[in-house]
């Protein structure tokens, strides 16, 4: 079979289509760069990993000037009493803390009453605060 020359490291290949111009290694790795230079221009790039920011606080584009107070000091005695999800009773023993979440039924993240304190499973909280609407409607 023919060996063609990578128009990138100048190293042989077997052509794999007719237009090919680059080996395995050097298109992916070009691939990759294309991905991410149309991430950055059209505005998608939001830093490492997927959809996160590194942002604290006020800094934050979802900050909505709540407190701390409750995911350090409230929220480890709040998950001792209440075990399933308010909404769908799924079990979140055994969960990690990132699928459990204290909802606060007033929305006002300031009101720290156990009486304003609802548990939901990620899934609930996300129907609660109808997060599919800040998805691109692409």
């Amino acid at each position: 079979m023919k060996q063609f020359k990578c128009s990138e490291c100048l190293g042989e290949f077997d052509k794999t289509g007719r237009n090919q111009k680059r080996c395995k290694p050097c298109a992916a790795s070009k691939q990759r760069e294309q991905i991410a230079a149309a991430a950055v221009r059209t505005g998608k790039h939001t830093g490492t990993g997927s959809g996160a920011h590194n942002t604290p606080g006020e800094l934050h584009p979802h900050w909505a000037g709540g407190e701390r107070k409750f995911g350090q000091v409230l929220a480890p005695a709040y998950f001792e009493k209440v075990r399933y999800c308010e909404q769908c009773s799924i079990d979140l023993l055994g969960v990690l803390p990132a699928y459990r979440c204290v909802h606060h039924i007033d929305h006002n993240r300031k009101n720290n009453a156990e009486s304003n304190f609802e548990l939901l499973c990620k899934r609930c909280h996300q129907i609660e605060h109808e997060c599919w609407l800040n998805l691109p409607n692409n």
